[in-house]
């Protein structure tokens, strides 16, 4: 599948943090933050190549995540932005900062 807005040349992880937001539809209610963080493992472990680990894929997704928004927003897609910013929220505090904890105050 080739996203063909957006399409270029870039590497495994940055392509699979893609796959991997979209084809897992993090953030997702119907599933807890654990069983979405199963499940990102289980997608990068069947991936089975060393540059595309569970590790390095949380911690470039919100890289993805927030290169997505600015791309919407420099587009007027403001539902496209608002869609990506809120995932990214959501991967900071229910993805990487439980596997790459930064020991900072949570906010609630």
């Amino acid at each position: 599948m080739i996203d063909f807005d957006t399409v270029t040349p870039g590497s495994r992880l940055w392509d699979l943090s893609y796959s991997a937001w979209a084809w897992l539809d993090l953030a997702d209610p119907d599933f807890s933050a654990e069983q979405q963080r199963h499940r990102l493992a289980v997608f990068c472990s069947a991936y089975g190549h060393a540059s595309c680990t569970l590790g390095l894929v949380a911690a470039v997704l919100p890289s993805r995540q927030a290169g997505r928004a600015r791309w919407a927003k420099a587009r007027g897609k403001h539902e496209g932005e608002a869609w990506a910013l809120a995932a990214l929220d959501w991967t900071l505090e229910h993805v990487t900062e439980v596997i790459h904890p930064t020991g900072l105050p949570r906010a609630d």
